[in-house]
């Protein structure tokens, strides 16, 4: 048996908007992140890990921290390992 706790937050709750667009962009972030790893592994048969994603995604943001207004889950990119 697996115990969980759940927290209902009405449309009334001053909290409520912000914690929807969070939990919205969280959702596109990981479907974006699944889509790359999936694509990785169909066409090149290499496995993707969620390290190299994170990895590349922390690499745009920091060489372009403005150039995302809608965030990064609104840009298709495709994760490239980097040797250094």
């Amino acid at each position: 048996m697996q115990l969980v706790e759940q927290h209902v937050i009405k449309r009334t709750d001053s909290r409520y908007q912000a914690i929807d667009q969070a939990a919205f962009a969280s959702k596109n972030l990981y479907n974006l992140a699944n889509y790359h790893m999936r694509q990785s592994f169909i066409h090149q048969g290499k496995y993707l890990g969620y390290a190299d994603v994170n990895g590349s995604y922390n690499i745009l943001r920091k060489a372009s921290p403005n150039g995302f207004p809608n965030g990064v889950e609104a840009v298709a990119v495709q994760p490239v390992r980097l040797a250094v």
